[in-house]
């Protein structure tokens, strides 16, 4: 079969961010209840009268942590396959081969180098181990806050898409190929130093904004007072309302710097990018209605700019 399904998957998840996300930002009043509260969760929740189909399938925003189990589980997985292969000289097993071939297309190619693909993935299973202590350990979710079943199931398929798209073009994991040496261009060193610091200071800003959110609802002893949504000062937030949804934009366009040579990459990167912007203009929209004090100087998505 030679149709990329992780292709077909994040065109069409981009594409139905970008329809009702326009939709929502142009004629929201004269939409559906079911799709205004299937759209919107978490602070900007629909809080008008609610459809009482969609609520059923409505489960605890807290949840969100359980696809984090299943990205951190799948990154190191396909990490420590991926340096069993280019360092021990583990040949992919054909289960293996023909999975990939089933979700990526018989015709694949190899197009990254074992080197560009060990550190993609090595930032990945970072970004995916961070997130998934931050949700399991440190965010203090609301237990009055809910997300649609689709925003759930959606979570799970961006982490298996990302890893598996990385995996599948990578040399060494094309069907008939010989154990691929490690071999590092000048070319690829500037590109992963780039990449590497770059990343990292996304990674830590992220960090940092989620931190002060978590903050706004200890008291100086540490202890949970408020499950209240409140206005976060301090880091990027000077700047953005969501900060932490820009920095995630950030992270994949440098994924998408250093794996640019694969072609599936642009369609993961649409995806983030349209989520992450509709996402950011719902929360800088109601932070804006909700506080009347809220710094005229914040934008929503492109500090001093948008």
């Amino acid at each position: 079969m030679n149709i990329n399904l992780i292709n077909i998957l994040f065109m069409q998840l981009t594409f139905v961010i970008v329809v009702l996300g326009t939709l929502m930002s142009l004629v929201e009043k004269y939409l559906p209840t079911a799709i205004k509260q299937t759209f919107r969760y978490g602070k900007h929740a629909h809080k008008e009268k609610s459809d009482k189909l969609v609520e059923k399938i409505e489960i605890p925003k807290a949840w969100f942590s359980h696809f984090y189990v299943f990205a951190v589980i799948w990154a190191w997985g396909a990490l420590i396959l991926v340096i069993s292969v280019y360092f021990y000289g583990y040949q992919p097993c054909p289960y293996l081969i023909n999975y990939l071939n089933l979700s990526c297309g018989d015709n694949r190619i190899a197009e990254t180098s074992p080197f560009i693909t060990l550190i993609a993935l090595s930032l990945m299973t970072l970004q995916c181990t961070r997130r998934f202590i931050e949700t399991n350990f440190l965010q203090i979710f609301s237990k009055k806050s809910k997300i649609n079943l689709t925003h759930y199931l959606c979570g799970y398929l961006h982490y298996y898409g990302v890893i598996v798209l990385i995996v599948a073009k990578a040399d060494g994991f094309i069907n008939g190929q010989t154990t691929p040496v490690m071999k590092v261009t000048l070319n690829e060193a500037l590109r992963a130093i780039v990449a590497i610091l770059t990343f990292i200071y996304f990674w830590y800003k992220q960090y940092e904004s989620n931190l002060i959110f978590i903050n706004l609802r200890k008291n100086k002893s540490g202890n949970v007072v408020t499950e209240t949504h409140l206005i976060p000062k301090g880091g990027l937030f000077k700047y953005l309302s969501s900060p932490h949804m820009t920095c995630e934009v950030f992270m994949y366009l440098i994924l998408y710097f250093l794996l640019h040579q694969n072609t599936s990459c642009i369609y993961c990167l649409a995806w983030v990018v349209t989520n992450q912007f509709s996402n950011s203009l719902l929360t800088h929209r109601w932070y804006k209605e909700t506080f009347s004090d809220y710094p005229k100087e914040r934008k929503a998505f492109i500090p001093f700019l948008f």
